[in-house]
């Protein structure tokens, strides 16, 4: 396996990705003043350890191992076993009814889409032309476009009706949801559906063109003048419609195999539906549970336009909580940047051109990670425009060794990031940006030459060791940790796509 990429594969399954918030960086959100969403508090002291008195500092050695066998312990909680079931009911749904008639669904599905266009107006035309440059032969030449502008409006609440599969095929009657109606090979029956409930909002998203239709070789002649019609172009301005709650499901029997929910709070994105991310409040939450104790929870996403952005999320088998990660930021100085069909190229735009000069910025930015109450990495970043500039001014001095090592240390004192075990506050290891040379021959100056670039790095707490990530995560220490990552892999693609028999 590649060095780098188990480093990046093991940081993810052990440590997961962020960083822990400080204590005296933690305040509370403030309520949307038009108490369009209230936003939760964020944790008090989200590193508040569980146990204070254990100040243990484990060493390199036995800090692998801790992380090893954490990782494993952590692997060991998702056996394919546990989804066999799951498995086996697609296999069997697909096997059942792989050969039955779908015309009914796919014609079903064209007519909604169909139905949710809208014309906007009379097709307009656009005319090019190219004259003649001989005076012998007086001609002008037309190309046309021909240009027709529909409005789209796609919505859960547009996709609805009951199929049922009787008799080789997908029969449909009316229903208020989107729903599939089956047995399995016992007999059970067996529902999937997508409904929908609340408060629908309407959101603008990019327009698009559909199927530029050639008119190939369509030329003639009107008062000496040859003429060209040449392509007919569909443009779609799409409006989105999201309901305030949309729920999945898919059932057996009694049992409810998988169920998704997903609310959202956009209200204050009504009116002429543009997205303004300097003054939107947007809010999602969900939950997704399995049969089988899995389940993961989106406490709330929050994001209130130059003011700040919150999220929070838990996995759990049955009650035990396997991961949670939390974050917090500060938003401030965007300016109105109103995203609509017409300008969607303008937030791209705005952070090619206008981000470098305006006052935008994001602030107490922190992230915390828990896996399994076992090992967390956390931390903040106080200023990311500073952080930034940082970054940017040491990519223009790669070839100054002093200059560039000043702004790393600039970057590193703009971030804090740690790693802790079991809850406690002793701080195990800190990852810090570090300078790396790089020898190369310059045929300019016609010798060998340093370039300097940014990595980061893992820090014991006590300053005796530094180690890049690929070396930190190196295959011989975490041997047993690749075996038993590759071993789950196997048994998944087991699950899915068994051997066949031999005879």
């Amino acid at each position: 396996m590649n060095k780098g990429l188990f480093g990046i594969l093991s940081l993810s399954l052990i440590l997961g990705a962020g960083i822990i918030s400080s204590c005296d960086q933690q305040e509370k959100l403030e309520e949307n003043k038009d108490n369009t969403i209230n936003n939760p508090a964020k944790p008090d002291n989200p590193q508040q350890p569980e146990n204070p008195q254990d100040t243990t500092v484990y060493s390199a050695v036995d800090q692998k191992e801790f992380l090893e066998d954490a990782s494993i312990e952590m692997l060991n909680m998702f056996p394919s076993t546990e989804f066999d079931d799951l498995a086996d009911f697609g296999m069997e749904i697909d096997r059942l009814y792989d050969d039955y008639e779908w015309n009914n669904v796919e014609q079903w599905g064209d007519d909604a889409f169909e139905a949710c266009k809208k014309m906007l107006g009379q097709s307009s035309r656009k005319t090019y032309e190219r004259k003649s440059t001989s005076s012998s032969y007086p001609w002008r030449e037309s190309y046309y476009e021909y240009l027709t502008e529909y409005k789209l409006v796609l919505a859960f609440s547009n996709f609805t009706g009951r199929f049922t599969a009787a008799d080789g095929c997908w029969s449909l009657t009316p229903h208020n949801a989107l729903e599939f109606d089956f047995k399995d090979e016992a007999g059970n029956d067996c529902v999937i559906q997508l409904s929908t409930s609340g408060t629908k909002t309407k959101l603008l998203s990019p327009s698009y063109s559909e199927g530029v239709r050639y008119v190939e070789n369509v030329r003639y002649y009107q008062d000496s003048t040859l003429y060209l019609a040449y392509e007919y172009i569909d443009k779609y301005n799409i409006e989105l419609e999201m309901p305030q709650e949309a729920k999945f499901i898919v059932k057996r029997g009694n049992d409810i195999l998988m169920e998704l929910v997903l609310k959202t709070d956009i209200r204050s994105l009504a009116g002429n539906g543009a997205v303004d991310i300097s003054r939107s409040i947007i809010g999602v939450s969900s939950e997704f549970k399995l049969n089988n104790g899995y389940r993961i929870t989106v406490d709330n996403i929050t994001f209130q336009g130059n003011t700040s952005l919150y999220a929070s999320a838990k996995m759990f088998l049955n009650t035990d909580e396997l991961l949670s990660v939390s974050a917090s930021a500060k938003i401030a100085g965007f300016p109105s940047l109103t995203l609509t069909d017409d300008d969607m190229d303008a937030l791209e735009e705005y952070f090619e051109e206008r981000f470098e000069n305006d006052n935008s910025n994001i602030t107490d930015l922190s992230v915390l990670v828990d896996i399994h109450k076992k090992v967390q990495l956390g931390g903040w970043i106080t200023n990311v425009r500073k952080l930034y500039n940082y970054m940017d001014k040491a990519g223009s001095y790669i070839d100054n060794e002093t200059k560039f090592k000043d702004y790393v240390n600039k970057v590193n004192e703009s971030m804090n990031v740690g790693m802790y075990f079991n809850g406690n506050s002793t701080l195990q290891a800190a990852v810090k940006m570090e300078p790396f040379a790089q020898r190369y021959w310059s045929y300019e100056y016609n010798q060998y030459r340093e370039r300097w670039s940014i990595r980061p790095v893992i820090i014991l707490s006590d300053g005796s060791q530094a180690s890049t990530f690929e070396d930190y995560f190196d295959e011989r220490e975490f041997k047993k940790l690749i075996n038993t990552f590759q071993a789950l892999m196997d048994d998944y693609e087991e699950m899915v796509d068994p051997e066949p028999e031999e005879e």
